[in-house]
């Protein structure tokens, strides 16, 4: 799926967020919201006997605004994490699950610099996701630390495996438009970032290796691919090829030997596809013929992926599970709300 304008959300929700338009004008009361998901989320889900265990965190859209919600993989014990008021998204746990990053956007029009020094220029008012943040919250909730400032376009926060490093994406200004590149920062606060990408090429979405030496990317603009960036030498070998339908949300299983992805299989649906790392083996395990397939995220153990089925009706966005061959689908958050960006821990 091809990148977006320079005033529209770079980030995993910009995929599909159109859809939820009729949400936000809805007039649905938040709390009205939470106290129903909360209600109906075991009766709706229908994940007995799922085999699915630990704990997913994701992006719940509510009239106005995103929150960080916390489910169990089995559906139970759904509650919202960070109870501010702010538009927040995109979480991710550490890798031992004792801390998650997330998004906070920033509301109203502020000028930033770019981790590597370049000045920013400023967008025009009134989109309150131009500019956002990242986060860090202990597992409960507590202890929120700031780790970045406020950069336009700032998305899809992934840790390194060590747990002392956060990769992500932001945008600088291009030739002819802002243009998304790859960052990684410290967590010890003053830490300096650095561009791992280069001017002019648009990249998103990045998820670390497990051996923390390289990067995942999603790269290109109208065709979209995959590629492997060592940070040792930046040296970029294409994993997933060129195509004009593959979505920019990849994902890693822990012992990195498989990858996952979503892209259009020429039926005008997002499936979900799962290969070797080495992008070899390439095949769909969820076809999306009952709803695009996106955002997936492989279990700590590796068995299970959990994806997005988004519909664009009242079952909007649901969070799923299915083994990794494809079997036992199942749904864990339920109809009628958007739900996405899933990350799993044990």
């Amino acid at each position: 799926m091809a990148v977006a304008a320079p005033n529209t959300v770079v980030s995993h929700a910009s995929r599909e967020r159109f859809t939820l338009e009729w949400v936000s004008k809805g007039g649905l009361l938040a709390g009205m919201v939470a106290a129903l998901f909360v209600a109906t989320a075991t009766a709706s889900s229908g994940s007995a006997g799922s085999g699915a265990t630990g704990t997913l965190a994701f992006t719940r859209y509510v009239p106005t605004t995103r929150q960080i919600w916390v489910v169990r993989a089995d559906g139970a014990d759904p509650h919202r994490l960070i109870g501010s008021s702010l538009v927040e998204e995109d979480p991710a746990w550490s890798p031992n699950g004792t801390k998650l990053a997330f998004i906070r956007d920033a509301r109203g029009d502020t000028c930033q610099v770019a981790p590597s020094g370049d000045p920013i220029c400023q967008w025009p008012s009134g989109d309150r996701n131009q500019t956002a943040a990242i986060f860090v919250v202990s597992a409960d909730g507590g202890d929120l630390t700031q780790i970045t400032p406020y950069l336009p376009f700032l998305s899809s926060p992934a840790w390194s495996p060590d747990g002392t490093r956060i990769a992500y994406s932001a945008t600088l200004p291009g030739r002819y438009f802002p243009t998304p590149h790859i960052f990684i920062v410290g967590l010890a606060r003053g830490s300096t970032p650095q561009r791992v990408t280069a001017l002019p090429e648009v990249s998103t979405t990045p998820i670390w290796f497990p051996n923390g030496k390289a990067l995942l990317v999603t790269r290109g603009e109208g065709e979209a691919e995959l590629v492997k960036i060592p940070l040792t030498t930046g040296q970029q070998t294409q994993v997933i090829a060129d195509t004009k339908s593959l979505s920019p949300d990849p994902a890693i299983s822990t012992d990195g030997t498989r990858i996952a992805w979503s892209q259009e299989s020429g039926h005008y649906h997002d499936d979900l596809w799962v290969a070797n790392a080495d992008g070899s083996d390439a095949r769909i395990v969820v076809t999306g013929s009952q709803g695009n397939v996106i955002d997936p995220a492989f279990s700590p153990d590796g068995s299970h992926i959990a994806f997005v089925r988004a519909t664009g009706d009242p079952d909007a966005g649901s969070i799923w599970t299915v083994e990794t061959n494809g079997t036992n689908p199942v749904r864990v958050t339920p109809a009628g709300w958007w739900d996405e960006t899933p990350s799993w821990r044990e």
